[in-house]
């Protein structure tokens, strides 16, 4: 059955007040930011290799260390920006456009313009390996948070919207800037599995649209082509990229993240432990949980 998220309307200024603390800034160690490779098993062989333009992109971040960050109106979710709706009183053919299903929203600085930069707080997130990453045949990209990244913010995932009625012209504009700055960081609840942070940039931030950013290691998904792979790997070995394979856990159904040079010895010892001796004997940056090993 599919969800009704229309609900009665709300004073403003009793959201605008209580709503701030919803919005967490982001503290973790690193930001995750999962990508396909439209890989196609048909022309990928162990004699041939073939690029394709979304694993040429990963290519080039990972040399240049540049994410590019596009404006809200590019991202898959049509729905963006509609957690809090409002009304303006006086507006011709708005009855006829609710009748059509058709958004009526007057909004005269649209929020899909805006530039945001979404990441992930997990590189543990299923959901993501298998539909972005096109059934673990991606990468994720594991990127230091910094200065660069100060205005992250967990995204928070709505069941029922919210209305504040009819707003009046003299406090417009303010109210769809102040607006704005609160639905930009509210989706869908069918979206929460994806555990996004979301940084919002200012066109003059960017560098065509560019940020530069820290990247410490590749995750490749295990299901990757081997041709592909040792091209990943060739390329963050010239950038100084750790490079690790997601492993599944098909005890506790669990994704786990392991060193791309790791092998497993079946000598009854757990893997746990075993990638435990490898963190000693290397200086590898991630656990087998994708978080940073603090090191000393």
């Amino acid at each position: 059955m599919q969800e009704n998220y229309s609900c009665g309307v709300e004073d403003w200024d009793k959201i605008r007040k209580n709503i701030s603390t919803d919005i967490k800034n982001y503290t973790g160690d690193l930001l995750y930011k999962y990508r396909s490779l439209d890989l196609n098993r048909n022309w990928i062989n162990s004699t041939e290799y073939k690029t394709t333009d979304n694993l040429e992109r990963v290519i080039e971040i990972l040399k240049s260390n540049k994410i590019y960050v596009p404006k809200l109106k590019s991202v898959n979710d049509p729905f963006e920006g509609r957690y809090i709706e409002y009304d303006v009183p006086g507006w011709a053919g708005k009855t006829m456009h609710k009748a059509a299903k058709k958004e009526v929203l007057v909004n005269p600085v649209p929020i899909k313009e805006r530039h945001v930069l979404s990441l992930s707080s997990s590189p543990l997130v299923e959901q993501l390996w298998a539909y972005y990453c096109n059934n673990y045949e991606g990468v994720c990209i594991v990127i230091k948070n910094a200065d660069i990244f100060r205005n992250a913010r967990c995204v928070n995932y709505y069941k029922k919207r919210r209305n504040v009625g009819i707003i009046s012209d003299r406090k417009f504009d303010e109210f769809i800037n102040e607006l704005n700055d609160i639905n930009i960081y509210y989706k869908k609840h069918e979206w929460n599995h994806e555990k996004e942070i979301r940084i919002e940039y200012e066109t003059d931030d960017l560098n065509d649209n560019f940020i530069n950013c820290d990247i410490l290691a590749l995750i490749i998904g295990h299901n990757t082509q081997q041709i592909v792979k040792d091209r990943l790997m060739e390329v963050c070995h010239d950038n100084n990229i750790e490079t690790y394979y997601t492993y599944l856990d098909e005890n506790d159904l669990n994704i786990m993240i392991v060193p791309s040079d790791f092998k497993y010895v079946y000598d009854g010892s757990s893997i746990e432990s075993q990638l435990e001796n490898y963190y000693q004997k290397t200086n590898s940056k991630l656990n087998y949980k994708g978080e940073l090993i603090k090191q000393g």
